[in-house]
């Protein structure tokens, strides 16, 4: 596919094309759109970014941040955004918790 053709989007439809045919540029675009709700200052110590497979439908991308603070920013601004999220109820504080939309799963744990 020449990358000037057709660049593709994935939030709503994705003109047609599958994982295999710009896979690159998806993930490139699943980065950057969360980017976009997160805020480019948001302080990340590890990141991750897994194509869909056979198990999970949807890229995944995994962040860990250093504060329980940066956990609670990034929570609060993927929910402002409309991600759905699960937290980690299985603990008395949060440190961690998975958000989704219907282009991208993205998984959020606390360092500390």
């Amino acid at each position: 596919m020449d990358e000037y053709d057709t660049v593709p989007v994935l939030t709503g439809d994705r003109a047609s094309q599958s994982w295999g045919d710009y896979r690159l540029g998806d993930l490139a675009d699943v980065l950057q759109s969360t980017v976009r709700v997160l805020g480019q200052s948001a302080r990340v110590s590890w990141l991750a970014l897994y194509p869909p497979n056979d198990r999970e439908p949807l890229p995944v991308l995994q962040l860990t941040v250093e504060t329980q603070r940066d956990l609670e920013a990034a929570h609060m601004r993927l929910d402002e955004a409309g991600y759905l999220s699960v937290l980690d109820v299985d603990l008395t504080t949060l440190t961690s918790f998975e958000a989704a939309t219907d282009s991208v799963v993205v998984q959020v744990w606390v360092v500390g």
